[in-house]
């Protein structure tokens, strides 16, 4: 009994140790206020954070970004219909901007930034969100707020299941 419950707080530490993925989906209507810009779908860029202890990092790509550009893209903490007063962390703008069909810009960024525990806790409710300003847009021209991408438990659960079923099998024999 005492090897099983080792290994069933093995296996969930193991699973609380690994990072959390959280994703955004930036649009020019959750800006605040709401810009109305248009592209082929209404969505200007994807970002797919990683956040590893307090370590938050960012790997995203932008797309058809009309307005201007990009002068600076930025983590901010605030609740979706709100702005922040100011930013967490900036985010680096990489050298792959390409301009295309009528002069749309696309491009990518990364980075990341160190959290506080209650910027974690914000994180976590879906209080923060990433914002790509540009030069005709200073207060942004795209936001997404990041939430949360459900983590993909089912082994754990089949495993700590099935622990559980031999244990209690092993008892009454």
């Amino acid at each position: 009994m005492k090897k099983l419950l080792t290994l069933i707080v093995v296996v969930g530490g193991v699973n609380l140790c690994q990072a959390q993925n959280f994703s955004a989906s930036m649009t020019s209507t959750q800006e605040v206020p709401p810009n109305n810009l248009t592209g082929t779908d209404g969505t200007y860029g994807f970002a797919d954070f990683t956040l590893n202890g307090n370590t938050l990092s960012v790997s995203a790509a932008f797309y058809g970004n009309s307005v201007g550009d990009p002068t600076v893209i930025t983590v901010d903490d605030a609740p979706p219909g709100f702005n922040a007063t100011g930013p967490l962390f900036d985010l680096t703008i990489n050298n792959d901007e390409t301009v295309v069909n009528g002069g749309l810009i696309d491009g990518s960024f990364t980075g990341s930034g160190t959290l506080t525990p209650q910027q974690v806790t914000d994180l976590n409710n879906g209080d923060l969100y990433v914002n790509l300003q540009t030069s005709t847009m200073p207060q942004g021209e795209v936001r997404g707020q990041i939430t949360a991408v459900p983590e993909p438990g089912t082994m754990t659960l089949m495993c700590v299941g099935s622990l559980s079923w031999l244990a209690a099998r092993r008892k009454k024999v």
